[in-house]
């Protein structure tokens, strides 16, 4: 048996259950190993309190969530040490791929726990270990700029840590690893990929590691106990700026059949049994109160159809107070999925404008979901009292400002529910990131992205300055108009200057 301390560096300062952390818990677990979790989210030396900062600017609406958390004024990398030194682990774990892919911290958690780490005053006896999206697009890279990692994970690492595990005490197997990625004198070693994992396979997803806190969660203007969760894995859709190309193209999943799918969905796409999704909810629901289910699918209605009716079925025979948040894209919103999402007790649905602009969208970002369709989705949704978020980019190479002006122009026209923008991240391996750093609107490897709280774009077509502005203001103007666009550049201006 091991001791296995995972670590999870968000900076968000709001609860989240990150999807990789049940799902290594429950098979660490289920193997005879000790896991600890070390949550650094409630620090105030580490948090941005992203909460606060789209509260101000209208993406989300107040509620009493600050008044329901405690903070600990504790150094967060004092509280690390010390989680180590009581837990003396075996293997420190952190960041990892699932269908969260990269929002909300994911993608930057390779490089916060080893900034963590680093700021140790000395380092753990036990073996660094690290995945995610970053090393699976570019080991080599990941590897020459975290030293301080031990072993790197590609593609999923649920079994491939478990097995990395198991083998550390005879290093000539490591090298019989799939999808392990290992350092040997200068050289950087990287083992053939490992197969896709099963969902069916796994065992139930262990939330016990979590605090309690962590389970409030700020949604529509309530503070409700909620869990991040995922039913499946995969996306059918090719878009050029998304995390989900990085890893199709690590399974060997490399073609598109046109207009943006996949070759081999099918193959690609895999899902939990719904007698195994039921009984997951069940726990969370029972154990730890959960009402909200936000699903992490990155498109929640190419789920086996099969899968999500007989879970409508086991939702109407239980009876529960709950509700779920899903993500999908426009194009499957018809009569019969709006139906299928009621029955699923689907309270909000969060689907991709990311740019009216629908030429750019087709030849820029490889996606297609036609302006009609797009007011159909939104439409259905409405008169069926299905909350809608319209999710929206800002920053993206080769995006002007007239673009930006026209995307929150379509969002006023929509008027949905709730409207997030995102300044554009430059996610390692993916199409659009390469076409950034061609054009020099980002650099070859971009530290510390964060979609909702900075932009590192160096765009002359769109300015840093010009970015921030258009973040703090997208939402009120969606929701006014664009009647005082001036008005509100001058006042940011000013209140620039004053800083």
């Amino acid at each position: 048996m091991a001791r296995i301390l995972l670590l999870y560096p968000n900076r968000w300062g709001r609860g989240i259950t990150a999807v990789w952390i049940p799902s290594h818990t429950a098979v660490l677990r289920a193997r005879g190993h000790e896991v600890r979790l070390c949550d650094c989210t409630f620090y105030r030396d580490w948090t941005f309190n992203e909460t606060r900062f789209n509260t101000a600017n209208m993406q989300y609406k107040l509620s009493d969530y600050e008044q329901r958390i405690v903070f600990s004024d504790q150094p967060v990398v004092q509280a690390l040490a010390q989680e180590i030194e009581s837990f003396d682990p075996d293997v420190i774990f952190w960041g990892a791929v699932s269908s969260h892919i990269h929002g909300e911290g994911e993608y930057v958690a390779l490089e916060y726990g080893h900034t963590l780490l680093s700021r140790l005053n000395e380092l753990p006896r036990g073996v660094r270990i690290a995945g995610g999206l970053q090393p699976t697009a570019d080991p080599e890279t990941v590897a020459h700029k975290f030293p301080l990692v031990d072993f790197f994970i590609r593609g999923e690492s649920e079994n491939v840590l478990a097995e990395t595990v198991e083998v550390l005490d005879n290093p000539a197997r490591l090298t019989g690893v799939r999808g392990l990625v290992r350092r040997e004198a200068d050289k950087i070693l990287i083992n053939p990929r490992q197969d896709m994992v099963r969902m069916a396979d796994l065992p139930l997803s262990d939330y016990s590691v979590f605090s309690d806190q962590v389970f409030l969660r700020p949604y529509n203007g309530r503070t409700i106990r909620a869990a991040d969760y995922e039913l499946s894995r995969g996306c059918p859709y090719t878009c050029t700026y998304c995390a989900e190309t990085v890893i199709q193209k690590y399974y060997g999943f490399t073609d598109n059949i046109g207009r943006g799918v996949l070759k081999g969905a099918q193959q690609y796409l895999r899902a939990k049994r719904a007698k195994q999704i039921f009984e997951e909810m069940r726990r969370l629901h029972e154990d730890h109160g959960v009402r909200l289910f936000r699903t992490q699918d990155t498109n929640f209605l190419s789920i086996d159809r099969d899968v999500l009716l007989e879970l409508a079925d086991l939702l109407e025979q239980a009876g529960w107070d709950i509700q779920l948040y899903i993500e999908t894209r426009p194009d499957g919103i018809n009569d019969f999925t709006v139906n299928l999402l009621q029955r699923l007790k689907v309270d909000g649905v969060g689907m991709g404008i990311e740019i009216a602009a629908e030429g750019f969208r087709e030849a820029h970002l490889n996606r297609y979901s036609p302006r009609d369709r797009i007011v159909s989705a939104f439409d259905r949704l409405r008169v069926a009292g299905i909350k809608r978020t319209a999710y929206n980019i800002i920053g993206m190479p080769e995006q002007d400002e007239n673009m930006v002006l026209s995307t929150i122009q379509f969002n006023h026209e929509l008027d949905p529910d709730n409207i997030t923008v995102a300044f554009y991240s430059p996610l390692l391996g993916t199409k659009l990131q390469h076409k950034g750093v061609t054009i020099q609107d980002f650099d070859d490897y971009e530290y510390n992205i964060d979609a909702q709280l900075r932009t590192l774009s160096k765009s002359t077509n769109l300015s840093k300055e010009l970015l921030e502005f258009y973040k703090n203001n997208f939402v009120r103007l969606a929701r006014e108009g664009l009647g005082r666009l001036n008005e509100y550049k001058a006042a940011f201006a000013a209140s620039q200057e004053v800083k």
